[in-house]
């Protein structure tokens, strides 16, 4: 298999420095101060001990005024996502929060917005060796996609590089909790591929981390008690005021005339 970790091949979107071709995110006042970080992200990238968290958070304020290294785990935290905002705020107030990188709302080409790339295609056919689908290497696959993963960042986290450098990739790979060969059965292999899609998939790939949680299990995401699984979108009131016999079989034949989010599609059952 020929590797393309340089991200030549993915299909994305490149944005310029000038009018109505900037990043998305940039110059966004409320992005850069009422944006915190989740904490599950955080944790996992901390777990793994991954350095992709210096150029996707910030340190939290408490961390800076310690002088902590930028490569210091333990100056990064994150909000929990299940707990009142209320909570969340007043940890930030209290400087215990790390905030989305600075170079998303400060650099107007940040990075490209990456439609499907070749990281995201190892993960995709790693899990299908694993399944049986296909044949192949799944532990080649895996580790190029995580290679491709950092290379993406070592190619456009301007002045954060040597973070994510082939030094940091090749003690990264060593970890036993990184390396494939660590994970003996399906379902562990599953589990470490599906890890290493999600961590990818920061502010890439859209609903795909989630969709994949669905339909896998992996990874496990945090989930108030009292909350159900949102599975579906509903279907808009304009189909039901334009399409509404069609609409109504639809919804029929799939979830038994009920039109509910929390109802798993067919290719979930």
């Amino acid at each position: 298999m020929i590797a393309d970790v340089t991200g030549s091949e993915d299909g994305q979107l490149i944005f310029l420095n000038q009018e109505g071709n900037r990043y998305p995110e940039f110059n966004s006042s409320g992005y850069g101060s009422g944006m915190y970080m989740d904490s599950t992200f955080i944790q996992r990238l901390q777990d793994h001990k991954d350095p992709r968290l210096f150029v996707l958070a910030t340190q939290t304020r408490l961390g800076k005024e310690a002088g902590k290294a930028l490569d210091d785990f333990s100056s990064y935290e994150g909000g929990n996502p299940i707990v009142p905002y209320a909570e969340v705020n007043e940890k930030a107030v209290k400087g215990k929060l790390s905030k989305v990188h600075e170079r998303f709302y400060k650099d107007p080409t940040a990075e490209p917005l990456v439609l499907i790339g070749y990281s995201e295609l190892q993960f995709i056919i790693a899990e299908a060796i694993v399944r049986g689908w296909i044949t192949g290497n799944e532990k080649e696959c895996y580790v190029n996609g995580i290679k491709a993963s950092f290379k993406f960042y070592e190619n456009y986290a301007k002045n954060l590089n040597t973070y994510v450098d082939a030094s940091r990739l090749e003690s990264y790979l060593s970890q036993k909790m990184v390396n494939l060969d660590n994970a003996k059965t399906s379902e562990e292999k599953l589990e470490r591929i599906l890890m290493q899609k999600y961590l990818r998939s920061f502010h890439q790939g859209g609903y795909t981390a989630y969709f994949d949680h669905l339909r896998t299990g992996y990874p496990s995401l945090l989930k108030a008690d009292n909350v159900k699984i949102a599975y579906r979108w509903m279907y808009p009131q304009d189909e039901y005021n334009n399409n509404t016999v069609q609409v109504s079989e639809a919804i029929k034949r799939q979830f038994a005339g009920n039109d509910n989010i929390n109802l798993q599609t067919w290719w979930l059952k």
